[in-house]
């Protein structure tokens, strides 16, 4: 009578081990999945965030006025990315004569909505005086790109 009862014990002490492990098994397989979306979010966001910020900068850099007015700080300018749609802020911070650059796409599905994603690219542009053709005492200037930062 007392076998009974231990071989019974025994099956379903071995049945919940069973029952843990296929359960851990199947949230780690969730969790890799999970990852391997995000990875691919954040690579779009990435490339754009990279794509906007070289195209301004590369804008910037032939005329200064291409984006309307003199650059002023906090400057903000919305962007779309032209290969995924993926919204692109730009923020500027003007300093003497250099301008910091930051390109940010953001989404806000991450994580069934809660919690918002994004990618920043960061960078600074330095003002450099060129010889004027036209008038010797007007003083000419463009922007060049310097490098990016961390």
């Amino acid at each position: 009578m007392n076998e009974r009862g231990f071989i019974s014990l025994t099956a379903i002490f071995m049945m919940f081990l069973l029952s843990i492990t296929i359960v851990g098994v199947s949230n780690m397989a969730m969790n890799q999945a999970d990852i391997t979306r995000y990875y691919k979010v954040e690579t779009k966001l990435q490339n754009a965030a990279e794509s906007v910020f070289n195209e301004f900068v590369y804008n910037l850099s032939i005329n200064d006025k291409y984006y309307g007015e003199a650059i002023y700080d906090g400057w903000v300018h919305n962007f779309n990315s032209s290969a995924n749609d993926i919204p692109v802020k730009v923020y500027i911070k003007t300093n003497n004569n250099k301008i910091a650059i930051m390109a940010v796409a953001e989404i806000s599905n991450y994580r069934y909505g809660l919690q918002p994603v994004y990618k920043r690219v960061y960078g600074y542009m330095e003002k450099t005086s060129v010889e004027s053709d036209d008038n010797e005492n007007a003083e000419e200037y463009h922007y060049e790109f310097k490098e990016y930062l961390e």
